[in-house]
């Protein structure tokens, strides 16, 4: 039921990109590596996944527009770091971050940049 509505969540929430399928890998991992934050009418406001792709990576994860700065995605991000390391790995690598996030994972638990990616583009003819 969770996977569903998860999912759900995501598409409507989140559209761009590919953080559905993203999700949906992370539902395939025994046990799945997407936390859920839920409000008092059980539905979901939130999520955070890691490990998808590779052992310790992070993300996606989102909060309802409206309830940013509630601290529900640091606390779904503290989860993810939290199932991380009892799966016995030491470090967490976020992929594709920017302005307002760098910001948030610095302020929550200190993240700093390393490595640097910069995407290119040329128009193809």
């Amino acid at each position: 039921k969770d996977f569903n509505n998860t999912l759900k969540f995501v598409k409507k929430q989140f559209p761009l990109g590919t953080w559905a399928e993203e999700v949906q890998l992370s539902f395939n991992i025994d046990p799945p590596t997407t936390f859920i934050a839920k409000n008092i009418k059980n539905e979901i406001v939130g999520f955070s996944t890691h490990s998808q792709f590779y052992p310790s990576s992070f993300g996606p994860t989102g909060v309802l527009e409206s309830l940013r700065g509630k601290r529900i995605g640091s606390q779904l991000f503290l989860w993810c770091l939290w199932d991380i390391k009892k799966s016995g790995l030491d470090k967490c690598e976020i992929m594709w971050v920017g302005g307002d996030t760098i910001k948030f994972y610095s302020k929550v638990i200190g993240a700093y940049i390393s490595p640097i990616f910069y995407p290119m583009y040329k128009k193809v003819k």
